[in-house]
């Protein structure tokens, strides 16, 4: 059977009406290229496709690391937060710290008044068996009416001076344990002796040998700290601590 064609129309329909000529009219019209694109599209679609899933991978990674990230900032957040809460509770403990220790010095600084208030009550009662194995026949004599005397007597004093020997813990009346003459003993009382408490006694008993008694000064206490005895022993100061007398501050001297 003999098919004429005379048209591209006719060219349509003849390979319409058999299909299986089309590969060859191909092979005769194109060349071997253009033959191999469908593969070559198979393969690129195959690897387009791989790439779609890589990229998709890549994707999933991404917002994991994303996820990852901003869990990481949340946990800095709530570290900072934390840090700045230890921060807070450190610095008011600090405070509570600082007035505890305030509080406690301060209870210190009563105690530390205390104890010598009640050791210069306790030389007020038994001042003369204290110092009576110093000095003989020690008591103590009212210090306001012993300063109104002196007053009576002519002696000026300035307000500084009066309010000073005002300040005396205990004013002792004695005889020299050698010579039998009349001494007073100006004695300042501190539970802990410092150089301060030796001058303040030499200071006060030198106001009152300026006024014509023969004063000595004295100082007692439970203790002591050294430049207080280097004071002492420098100026014959008579030290007194626990009841007992440094001999090397003793004014008073054996006749030879």
């Amino acid at each position: 059977m003999s098919i004429e064609i005379r048209t591209v129309e006719d060219l349509v329909r003849v390979l319409k009406e058999h299909p299986e000529w089309r590969e060859r009219v191909l092979e005769a019209l194109l060349k071997a290229e253009f033959l191999q694109i469908p593969s070559r599209l198979d393969r690129i679609e195959a690897v387009l496709e791989r790439l779609v899933e890589s990229h998709e991978r890549l994707w999933e990674s991404h917002q994991q690391l994303w996820q990852s990230h901003l869990q990481l900032v949340e946990s800095h957040q709530q570290l900072q937060a934390s840090h700045q809460q230890l921060v807070e509770e450190v610095r008011e403990l600090r405070h509570i710290v600082e007035k505890l220790v305030d509080w406690v010095q301060r209870i210190e600084t009563d105690v530390g008044k205390m104890k010598g208030r009640l050791l210069e009550l306790d030389y007020l009662h038994r001042a003369p068996a204290r110092f009576g194995y110093y000095v003989r026949r020690p008591r103590v004599i009212n210090l306001g009416e012993f300063l109104e005397d002196l007053r009576e007597q002519g002696h000026e004093f300035t307000q500084e001076e009066w309010t000073q020997l005002a300040m005396l813990d205990v004013l002792l009346q004695a005889q020299h344990p050698h010579t039998r003459e009349p001494i007073y003993l100006a004695v300042e009382v501190s539970w802990i002796l410092f150089p301060h408490n030796v001058q303040r006694a030499l200071q006060r008993a030198e106001m009152l040998r300026a006024r014509g008694v023969n004063a000595y000064a004295a100082v007692a206490g439970e203790g002591f700290v050294p430049e207080a005895h280097e004071l002492a022993i420098q100026h014959k100061v008579l030290m007194i601590t626990d009841g007992l007398m440094f001999s090397d501050t003793n004014p008073f001297r054996a006749p030879v």
